[in-house]
């Protein structure tokens, strides 16, 4: 490093003890102060201390090389050239890049190492008061890995004595890895007495907040919602903690729970958190010296839809109507008939006979007389009267003007500037079509499909391939009536009449625009609030945690503490409530 460099690090160390014992100052209590007669000791793990200092001087640390990059950056862009400013500023850069290297090394191995720490020494005592044991750990499976949530939440404190346990995985349990039977035996958890034993060798729950080693933990009954084996409501046979004073509990799940995936790579057995940064989930909470004997309320506001005792009054000023319109035939339509060649003369006393051969997209509606004239560079000329068209080469005894036909003469391949043929062409007959919407439909001799529509000289029978064409559609119903089409849109409302009906010829067919669609509109007042749509979605807001089981399930399950009541119905009186799934 630098002699600058070196000043640079020494100036920043500098500010950062200034702070530190500016900091320490203001905190020092130098007899301003009242004494309390107790002491308060932090609670905290020392190895949790220790790691909260060391993130701090890392952070430091990282700052610093961070502003010495940013400040070797401007140094260079700033030198103008020069080539000892740049020189220097490449050294800094080079110094803080390594600088910063060597923090991020160090700060992953103490991670590491305290990590591991906390891990092994994380156990303490077992006994009960207010005192916390140990530091978390194993949390690495809530959220990111196998456990989505858990109640009571992790370091939450003044837990009643008599709350459950709640756990949400992301997966289904393997449930008899969860409940044992009255004998002890592995048993699937179905919600009665006969199985519903925790499992304490894979659930624990005992006081402190260590790792489990021998610590007592608490038998419990085990509960889950009906058609739901993610979530576990585990209840204590007895309350925790004790009257006199506030308790830490842990719960531990070990990685013999498992899940009814089965294993990867054809495994014979796997625990739950295989695939999580620790074999097991552990989480501590601190248990009050109360018991909750209050239910939970109604949080203020908190429900959806909001209470209405009165029906509103709905007035109708418009009914939803269909747009309607029409095609009438009254003529047999026109089919397409190509152009045809009807002559080709030269004009010239030397010129080679010749033949034409029109193009297929060749459509000009009416007869047509064209030049063809040879130039000099055994060239072409395409004249329309006394319009040029366009000049071709001759390939061989050929020459193809692209859109219009190819010309090809007799002879030797030589071609006398000079000649000249005059060519004439019949017109082309257009197809009539109709236009519905934005597609277009043409009308063919032979039998039709798709867009094309059969031409019939019965005008009834016309009507009737039209319809049928029109069949398939999605936006529109068609029917023949003699030989009117009628037209209906599928949709109702206004935005029907904007559906297109055209044709190109309005002598064959009498069209009646769409109209007559109108969108439905009501009025409603307003009686006490107003009433909410019958797919709306009830949501009640507690103050506090609500047990799963008691509020899921079938309705002849959850009749005790929900009651759903459905006044209009004939079969229902008023305040009886649902019993069964189809009652309401």
């Amino acid at each position: 490093m630098t002699k600058n460099n070196k000043y640079i690090l020494a100036f920043f160390s500098c500010l950062a003890l200034a702070l530190a014992s500016i900091h320490t100052a203001s905190a020092l209590d130098v007899g301003s102060n009242e004494i309390s007669n107790t002491i308060q000791l932090t609670t905290d793990n020392p190895i949790k201390i220790a790691a909260r200092i060391i993130n701090f001087f890392m952070m430091f640390l990282g700052i610093i090389a961070v502003s010495l990059v940013i400040f070797a950056g401007f140094k260079w862009m700033t030198s103008n050239g020069n080539e000892e400013n740049i020189d220097a500023a490449k050294k800094i850069l080079k110094n803080a890049v390594i600088g910063l290297v060597i923090i991020l090394s160090s700060w992953g191995i103490v991670t590491f190492i305290l990590g591991r720490l906390i891990g092994d020494t994380g156990s303490g005592g077992t006994s009960g008061g207010g005192t916390k044991y140990g530091v978390l750990a194993g949390g690495g499976a809530l959220g990111t890995c196998t456990i989505q949530s858990v109640y009571p939440e992790p370091e939450q404190k003044e837990v009643p004595r008599n709350t459950a346990i709640i756990i949400t995985f992301k997966e289904d349990l393997k449930l008899d890895t969860v409940c044992l039977d009255a004998g002890g035996a592995a048993c699937a958890c179905d919600n009665t007495t006969a199985c519903n034993r925790l499992n304490k060798n894979y659930f624990k729950i005992y006081e402190g907040a260590g790792l489990p080693g021998d610590a007592t933990s608490t038998d419990a009954i085990v509960n889950h919602p009906v058609g739901d084996n993610k979530t576990l409501v585990i209840t204590p046979v007895l309350p925790l903690g004790s009257p006199a004073n506030n308790t830490w509990y842990t719960t531990y799940i070990s990685n013999d729970v498992q899940a009814t995936t089965g294993c990867p790579n054809g495994a014979a057995s796997c625990g739950m958190f295989d695939t999580c940064a620790t074999d097991y989930y552990r989480w501590q909470f601190e248990v009050s010296n109360k018991l909750d004997l209050t239910p939970p309320q109604m949080v203020l506001g908190g429900i959806f839809p909001d209470p209405d005792n009165i029906r509103d009054v709905i007035t109708t000023n418009s009914v939803l109507a269909s747009a309607v319109g029409s095609f009438k035939v009254n003529d047999t339509p026109k089919a397409y008939v190509p152009a045809q060649v009807q002559s080709i003369i030269s004009q010239t006393a030397n010129s080679q006979p010749a033949t034409i051969a029109l193009e297929a997209n060749y459509n000009e509606t009416v007869e047509t007389e064209f030049s063809i004239t040879v130039i000099l560079g055994d060239k072409a000329q395409l004249q329309k009267g006394t319009t040029v068209l366009g000049v071709t080469d001759f390939n061989g005894n050929s020459v193809t003007f692209p859109g219009y036909f190819t010309l090809t003469v007799g002879g030797d391949e030589t071609h006398t500037v000079g000649n000249m043929w005059l060519a004439t062409i019949s017109a082309a007959q257009r197809a009539d079509t109709i236009m519905v919407g934005a597609d277009t439909y043409n009308f063919v001799s032979g039998a039709g499909s798709g867009y094309n529509i059969e031409i019939d000289s019965n005008p009834t029978q016309q009507a009737v391939n039209i319809a049928a064409a029109l069949s398939s559609r999605t936006d529109v119903l068609a029917s023949a009536n003699s030989i009117t089409v009628n037209i209906e849109s599928k949709a109702g409302g206004f935005a029907g009449n904007s559906i297109n009906l055209s044709t190109n010829n309005y002598t064959t067919f009498t069209i009646v625009a769409m109209h007559g669609g109108t969108d439905s509109a009501q009025v409603a007042i307003v009686k006490d609030k107003k009433d909410k749509p019958m797919n709306s979605i009830i949501q009640i807001n507690f103050n506090e945690a609500v047990n799963p089981i008691t509020v899921s399930g079938s309705a002849g399950e959850v009749k005790d503490t929900i009651r759903i009541v459905n006044n209009d119905s004939a079969a229902k009186t008023n305040g009886q409530s649902c019993t069964q799934n189809n009652d309401c």
